[in-house]
This record gives structure tokens, C-alpha cells and sequence, in this order.
């Protein structure tokens, strides 16, 4: 009653045997399962950086049609500037010709004069 086997739990061949085998067996799920995380976060990568990229074109996109708005808004304030100067110009150039003409009306209308007068 007081003996004490030479044959402990965990000694005998097939736990031996079996040990090895179920660490062996509980490594490769791990390798496995870890594995699995690996794909799965490379897939999720993968995906993020599509969307990401489709996300930058959309981005570009709006800036290059934001800027192209701007270019042009600006192009036409600065036609309508050119086309209010040029008419500036003209009215200038106008007013000028009216003002030679003016006097040359006035220096004819006095020899005129000049000549009624001295006859």
C-alpha cells in the first residue's frame, strides 16, 4: 500500500511518446492560426491602400477641378478688366478727336469771322 510505482503519470512510453506529438500539434495550430492573422491583415492592407489611393484620385481630382475653377474665374476677371480698359481707351481716344475737332471748328468759325470782319 505504501509502494510507490516506478511508473509515474508522465513516464511511461506513450506519454512520452504523446507529449512531443500534442506540443508539436498545438505549435502548428498556432503557426497556423498565426498564419491566417498574417492573410487576413495583408488583405486588410491591400484593401486600405486601394481605397486610399482611390481616395488621393478623388482628392486630385476635385483640386485640379477646384484649381481649374479658379484659372477660370481669374481669366475671366482679367479679360473683363482688358475689355473695360480697351473701352476706356477708346472713349479717351474718342474724346480726344471730338476735343481736336472742337477746336479745329472754333479756329475755322474764327477766320471766318476774322475774314468778314477785314473785308
Amino acid at each position: 500500500m505504501f509502494e510507490i510505482t516506478k511508473k509515474l503519470p508522465g513516464q511511461d512510453a506513450i506519454q512520452q511518446y504523446m507529449t512531443p506529438l500534442m506540443l508539436r500539434k498545438r505549435e502548428v495550430k498556432r503557426m497556423i492560426a498565426e498564419q491566417v492573422k498574417q492573410e487576413e491583415r495583408a488583405i486588410a492592407d491591400e484593401k486600405f491602400r486601394v481605397k486610399r489611393a482611390q481616395q488621393q484620385q478623388a482628392w486630385k481630382k476635385a483640386r485640379r477641378e477646384k484649381n481649374r475653377e479658379l484659372t477660370l474665374k481669374r481669366q475671366a476677371a482679367e479679360l473683363a478688366e482688358k475689355r473695360k480698359r480697351a473701352e476706356e481707351i477708346e472713349k479717351l481716344k474718342k474724346e480726344a478727336l471730338e476735343l481736336r475737332a472742337n477746336k479745329k471748328r472754333e479756329a475755322a468759325k474764327k477766320e471766318m469771322q476774322l475774314l468778314r470782319y477785314n473785308k
